[in-house]
């Protein structure tokens, strides 16, 4: 039990003297690797107890020759921010942090990117957990009418000189209710802790299939479930998804 203990896990001893570990179990490694089926996303696996940013150890990663398909997952960061530089909160061991490493077409726009991983991280929460999401334009993820998850999609250089794209995810997960303003946790519509390794899986498979679909040109299947998800939005904030899409010759749109 000690032992248990001093490597971070959060031991429970029940009264009559069973020891068990918490919900709130540290990521692992080797349990990830061994329960993730994917083909692209995750070939090579990072869990850190705490970083400044996984996305700043993700371009560092490639600046350094790491492979497309490279996850940085962090327990905590103490300089996670999303979109136009907002700071990203979320208190250690709680929720999912990560950022993944991809290497699409020079040509694809990382706007594709950002609707086609919103889209997956909204399936993945809505199948594989039973809630109800929506897409809010164009890297927030509402659970049950509140931010539960954000996506940030930034451009590197490899040492080659070809792009890499990083995908920044984060999902409120076992956060306690009213940690922050305006932003809900999976835990709270389901009415209980989940368990992450879970949901982590459950992201990463759906990223690794609908990046499969993008670079397939199947931009038509994404346009159409990114506007089923994407909830009601003013008619003067719409944005042609042909524009964003250039792999398709339907014209739809898609809220800003």
């Amino acid at each position: 039990m000690r032992d248990l203990a001093e490597r971070g896990f959060p031991v429970e001893l029940s009264e009559d003297g069973r020891v068990s570990l918490g919900p709130d179990t540290p990521l692992h490694p080797e349990e990830l690797r061994q329960t993730l089926r994917t083909r692209v996303i995750g070939r090579r696996l990072e869990v850190h107890r705490e970083v400044s940013s996984t996305q700043v150890l993700a371009r560092e990663a490639v600046r350094c020759g790491a492979p497309p398909g490279l996850v940085v997952v962090a327990e905590y960061q103490s300089e996670g921010r999303g979109r136009m530089g907002r700071r990203w909160l979320s208190p250690p061991g709680q929720n999912l942090l990560c950022s993944l490493v991809v290497s699409p077409p020079e040509d694809l726009p990382p706007a594709a990117l950002t609707i086609t991983s919103a889209v997956a991280v909204a399936e993945a929460l809505a199948e594989a957990h039973g809630v109800e999401v929506q897409i809010r334009w164009p890297n927030d993820i509402l659970v049950e009418g509140k931010k539960g998850a954000g996506i940030l999609v930034e451009a590197t250089e490899q040492p080659t000189g070809e792009r890499a794209l990083i995908i920044g995810v984060g999902v409120n997960v076992n956060a306690p209710p009213g940690e922050i303003a305006g932003t809900t946790a999976l835990r709270e519509p389901l009415g209980q802790r989940l368990d992450r390794t879970l949901v982590l899986v459950s992201v990463l498979e759906a990223l690794d299939h609908w990046y499969e679909v993008l670079l397939r040109g199947q931009a038509e299947e994404i346009a159409l479930d990114a506007e089923k998800r994407q909830g009601e939005a003013p008619r003067d904030k719409r944005l042609a998804l042909a524009g964003i899409f250039p792999l398709t010759s339907r014209v739809g749109n898609y809220p800003l």
